[in-house]
């Protein structure tokens, strides 16, 4: 608790001081001093960084992108960093195997919220450390007195490809199951080493994929995925490219350079034609032929009138790159 209360004081002390933030390399010297020093006082403790304290990186904004690589000394679970105008988030808890908790779900969830409103960042870019990718959620956790809390946050997280408008790439290196497929089942383009393997083991544990079900029904369809639930079996890497889960195969000496090399070009393209695409691909679940027009229709409508779309015609003609309005 004293631990915790002083990291509190300390990042609402100084996030209070923007000014002082960025005044060079003593703030970023006793930044990571301190967060070394709460690492070595709680090793093995994996909620040392309270939810509290995760607003302190929404000053993670375009007026702060010179303290970006501070981020990844502000959450022991979650590496986040700009890249660019890309979003880099990392699951770092390869000795639980990157099993989900409440503090890395939150931290995924208000990271992803936070870009949505960001002109400067076009793309997110989810991947992890160690041999496994994620091996869902943490057992301790969802069986202990708070389980029942995690349902909010748990709602957000296995939706985000359906609210999110900036589009998520997410490089899988190794065993992708349970809420670990529902990550990625929620990604919008997904590479994988050769070797990764997927499935919805929650039955074997006496539990039902409620909360990631659709998702991944969206991405495996109706049958297979009630197999697959039903049966809990592992499938493999060419199997999940057939059945159109994941997108690419690469070695995984390739993997972050590639999946890197996607989400820089989703970014650097029209942030308000992608954010316009996405939102309508949302919308359109569940609506019949003629809604789906009628909105389609609307949308392109919108989407001719838009300065972006000016630029881009006018750079098609001149041959030149666009300079698109949507960029800051």
């Amino acid at each position: 608790m004293l631990v915790k209360r002083f990291f509190n004081y300390f990042v609402t002390f100084w996030c209070q001081f923007p000014l002082m933030r960025l005044e060079g390399a003593f703030n970023d010297a006793l930044l990571l001093f301190t967060s070394r020093v709460l690492r070595g006082r709680c090793k093995g403790r994996d909620n040392v960084f309270p939810r509290d304290s995760f607003l302190f990186l929404h000053a993670l904004r375009a007026d702060a992108r010179p303290r970006s690589a501070i981020l990844k000394w502000m959450t022991s679970l979650i590496d986040i960093e700009r890249n660019g105008r890309v979003l880099e988030l990392v699951l770092n808890r390869p000795e639980k195997r990157n099993a989900l908790n409440r503090e890395m779900c939150d931290v995924i969830v208000a990271a992803c919220e936070s870009a949505q409103d960001d002109p400067a960042l076009g793309a997110i870019y989810l991947r992890a450390n160690g041999p496994v990718f994620c091996s869902g959620m943490d057992l301790v956790e969802s069986s202990g007195p708070e389980a029942a809390e995690l349902t909010a946050i748990h709602a957000r997280l296995f939706t985000m490809g359906e609210w999110s408008s900036k589009p998520i790439v997410c490089a899988v290196n190794g065993p992708a199951v349970a809420g670990g497929l529902g990550l990625v089942a929620n990604a919008h383009i997904v590479l994988a080493t050769h070797g990764s393997s997927f499935g919805l083991t929650e039955i074997r544990v006496g539990m039902w994929p409620f909360t990631i079900y659709r998702a991944v029904e969206a991405a495996l369809g109706k049958r297979r995925t009630l197999e697959l639930t039903l049966s809990s079996k592992i499938f493999n890497t060419p199997e999940a490219l057939s059945w159109g889960l994941i997108h690419e195969v690469l070695p995984s000496f390739e993997l972050d350079d590639r999946g890197l090399a996607i989400a820089t070009a989703l970014a650097d393209a029209s942030t308000e034609t992608i954010q316009r695409g996405l939102r309508f691909v949302a919308a359109c679940s569940g609506l019949n032929a003629v809604d789906a027009m009628a909105l389609a229709l609307k949308s392109r409508a919108a989407n001719f009138d838009s300065l972006d779309f000016e630029e881009g015609a006018k750079a098609f003609r001149e041959k030149r790159p666009p300079r698109w309005p949507s960029h800051p």
